[in-house]
């Protein structure tokens, strides 16, 4: 399926053309009660024949659990559980070690002084098994679990390797990971049922449910999910289509070295594609992270709030006028302008802006 249904213009069906898009990323504006929700799970449900694998980063528990076959709470992900297992099982692992090192660096801002003490404990978990002496005196100590005869390789037994060496400098480092750690160990393991997909649904779309804890920690726990993703794509030699839907995106970090931004300038090279919805670009971003929320090759612009509407307009159309003001504010809810690389039943693929109705489910 090369060309996704986006809703209706007039008596004409309205498609998003992806072979000729330059990217799969697309990004969905408007104020709450819109329709963005809708458009999303529109466009997952258009979308499932194309790509292999869905996920939906579910921050408030907002997402119709009806429409997925399974969930999971983020703090059961191997991601989360056991980022470091396999970085030095490979022929390359000097360089994945490295890499581990620059992405934790980056998640929890440490300095300079602190990346080398932090690889230097990464080697070292490498080097552990059941029989290495584990000391009862350390700190993290408690926080080590056993999966049989293997010490499962997490965030504690970073800790753990760093405290050890019984340093200021190491202990304030293993310090910094201590709130990820009490939060995967202490909070119940809710695990989700599995459900039979509604006609329509990707039978491999996964809610990643997170825990009700501030957002700074689910930011960390969503950039590791991500990491993740991207190194499993780095490491195939023909990976996999992977799509990231998320309904709040305000919340993900968008540090001009992470992985959000990464994934939108050079996730089509690995095909990791991201969905993403916000109500504000003015005020909910960070002006430094515009360049990048702007590489989605499909705009869907509901009826933005007022501090946006000059914004989305001169993104939308190009220009400012009081028309394109007019046009926007006065959109019915689950009516939207599409921008992108578009098509409809009688016209080739097209460049322009054009309102659309997006479908409900019970309208496909």
């Amino acid at each position: 399926m090369n060309k996704i249904l986006l809703g209706r213009h007039n008596n004409f069906s309205i498609y998003w053309d992806t072979t000729a898009s330059q990217n799969k990323h697309t990004l969905i504006t408007g104020k709450s009660g819109t329709g963005k929700t809708t458009a999303l799970i529109h466009l997952a449900q258009m979308l499932h024949k194309n790509f292999e694998t869905f996920y939906v980063l579910d921050y408030a528990n907002c997402f119709p659990s009806n429409i997925s076959v399974s969930e999971h709470n983020i703090l059961q992900h191997p991601s989360i559980l056991n980022p470091f297992s396999n970085h030095l099982l490979d022929s390359n692992a000097v360089h994945v070690l490295i890499r581990y090192a620059d992405m934790l660096a980056n998640l929890f801002k440490l300095g300079t002084r602190q990346k080398p003490l932090l690889t230097r404990a990464l080697l070292e978990m490498n080097l552990m098994t059941a029989t290495t002496p584990i000391s009862s005196t350390n700190l993290f100590h408690s926080f080590l679990t056993f999966d049989g005869n293997i010490i499962r390789k997490d965030f504690a037994l970073l800790a753990y390797c760093l405290a050890a060496h019984d340093t200021k400098e190491d202990y304030a480092l293993a310090n910094r990971f201590l709130d990820l750690i009490l939060l995967a160990k202490s909070l119940p393991e809710t695990k989700y049922p599995s459900r039979i997909a509604m006609d329509g649904m990707p039978a491999n779309l996964t809610i990643l449910r997170f825990p009700p804890v501030g957002p700074s920690i689910n930011a960390q726990l969503t950039d590791l999910f991500l990491w993740y993703v991207w190194y499993s794509a780095n490491e195939q030699d023909s990976p996999s289509p992977v799509t990231i839907i998320c309904d709040e995106a305000k919340l993900l970090n968008w540090n001009k070295l992470g992985i959000v931004r990464k994934i939108l300038n050079e996730g089509r090279q690995h095909k990791i594609n991201l969905f993403l919805a916000m109500q504000s670009l003015t005020d909910e971003l960070a002006k430094t992270a515009l360049s990048s929320i702007m590489q989605p090759d499909l705009h869907l612009a509901f009826t933005p709030p007022d501090t946006d509407c000059r914004s989305i307009a001169k993104l939308i159309f190009n220009k400012t006028t009081k028309d394109c003001l007019d046009l926007l504010t006065n959109l019915p809810p689950g009516q939207c302008f599409a921008k992108g690389t578009l098509c409809s039943d009688r016209t080739p693929t097209f460049q322009q802006t054009i309102q659309i109705n997006i479908p409900h489910e019970e309208e496909l």
